[in-house]
């Protein structure tokens, strides 16, 4: 199968449950298409590619692609703000004003500490979105987000499952921590390369300079064999700030271009914990949720039928009477080309869905479609016959061989139009609707056996 099959998505969770509630397949199509992809056996590929060959049926604007916009644009309003928010915080952080230092502390605590916490909440949250009252999804930065798409879920009549929409609502709090850290980064880097700022460390906690060196090695140590950070012993000795006082320290005023230094290890733990680990953490998160999102949708009400009648041939009752079989002829019927507009335009066995996808397509046009055979019965197809003029054109699926029933109404087409039918035998959409050449040769000559062969053109 030359067709590539994409993985599962939101918008196929969207189309799938609208496409079950219009019941816009029949049984005999579902199968129709089993046979056309039987190598395929993996249930969410077979429904993906279901999905993707379905979604034309789908009434216009496709309900998805009208949400999806719309959650797209909240995401990126959201996205914004927080990476303002980081922004500015980072300018704040680093406010400089000539006199003091800029204590370290608080910056590392924002792209330390809090990037880790909020990881390990994230991790713990994820073993327990099942829950649909979790108050850890309730402290992570999608609170507003959480409410927007409860409400529009409930707008927009899609049951979603408490446990899964906990699951988007985790993943898009890490894209948001994720939009603040590259904002408080951005704003560390503008800061360093236009002002002369000199950093210092200061804390009311009992920790002498040796045990805060040791405290940074252990920070650094990720990247600390792959790329130097500067931080030395005497550096964090010569920038120990004392706040008691209100006076900065002589040998600090003499040090102050070496307390510049601290910038490259700031920039490398912002890029590590605030940067690096929520990357990893989104990685994980969007694998899970993938792997949740095509068990979500095979457990849809519904899918589990269309899966049967993909699967499940069909079995027909057997006639009482003895047809009397054609036999293919050596011959072959001349083929012509099409035209480009048709009175009457007929699909056997096709929805008007279909047959307009084609005439689209095929750049063909008619005012009047009609489905015959499929989930017509024989009084259905007897009326679209009464219906008709002489200017018609059929369109069969060029991998389906020809049938009696199908002789048997083009006989009674014949008679009741006193006129010629033009027939065009539709490919794979795979193919770009292109039919076989020996898909041609089959029918070409299944014409030519025919009584009523005069009164048939097949059109290419």
């Amino acid at each position: 199968m030359s067709k590539r099959i994409k993985n599962l998505n939101i918008e196929d969770f969207i189309d799938i449950t609208e496409l079950i509630e219009n019941k816009t397949m029949s049984k005999t199509q579902n199968r129709e298409f089993g046979i056309k992809y039987h190598n395929i056996l993996k249930p969410s590929k077979l429904i993906s590619l279901w999905i993707e060959e379905n979604r034309f049926r789908l009434p216009l604007p496709i309900k998805s692609q009208v949400i999806l916009e719309n959650l797209k644009l909240v995401s990126v309003i959201l996205l914004t703000i927080f990476f303002c928010i980081g922004f500015f915080t980072g300018l704040g952080l680093l406010s400089y004003n000539g006199k003091e230092p800029v204590n370290i502390i608080y910056f590392l605590f924002f792209v330390i500490i809090i990037p880790i916490v909020s990881i390990l909440i994230s991790l713990f949250a994820l073993f327990t979105v099942k829950y649909k009252d979790n108050i850890l999804m309730d402290i992570l930065p999608t609170f507003w987000l959480q409410k927007i798409i409860q409400w529009y879920q409930n707008s927009i009549n899609i049951k979603i499952k408490p446990s899964f929409l906990n699951l988007i609502f985790l993943q898009r709090a890490q894209y948001l921590s994720l939009s603040f850290a590259i904002g408080l980064g951005l704003a560390l880097i503008l800061i360093v390369t236009t002002t002369d700022i000199a950093f210092a460390w200061s804390t009311t906690l009992n920790i002498t300079p040796k045990e805060f060196y040791k405290m940074m090695l252990i920070i650094s140590y990720p990247w600390s064999n792959f790329i130097s950070s500067s931080i030395s012993l005497e550096l964090i000795s010569e920038s120990h700030y004392f706040r008691l006082g209100g006076a900065v320290n002589k040998e600090m005023i003499l040090n102050a271009s070496i307390l510049g230094e601290w910038w490259k290890f700031l920039v490398l733990s912002t890029l590590f914990y605030s940067i690096f680990l929520r990357i990893i953490m989104i990685v994980i998160l969007n694998r899970v949720f993938l792997v949740r999102l095509t068990k979500e949708i095979l457990l849809i009400d519904g899918v589990d039928n269309i899966m049967k009648e993909i699967q499940s041939p069909i079995i027909t009752t057997t006639s009482q009477y003895n047809e009397t079989k054609f036999v293919q002829s050596d011959k072959k019927v001349n083929i012509n080309k099409k035209k480009n507009n048709y009175d009457f335009i007929l699909g056997w066995a096709m929805s008007s869905n279909e047959i307009e996808y084609f005439n689209k397509k095929l750049s063909i046009s008619s005012q009047n479609i009609f489905e015959v055979a499929g989930n017509n019965s024989l009084e259905d197809d007897e009326k679209v016959i009464s219906l008709l003029g002489n200017d018609i054109l059929l369109y069969l699926k060029s991998w389906e061989p020809p049938t009696m029933d199908l002789v048997d109404f083009l006989d009674d087409l014949i008679i009741h139009i006193d006129g010629v039918v033009d027939i065009y035998l539709v490919g794979l959409d795979s193919n770009n609707l292109k039919f076989l050449p020996n898909e041609l040769d089959i029918y070409s000559r299944w014409l030519a056996s025919l009584e009523n062969r005069e009164f048939i053109n097949l059109k290419v």
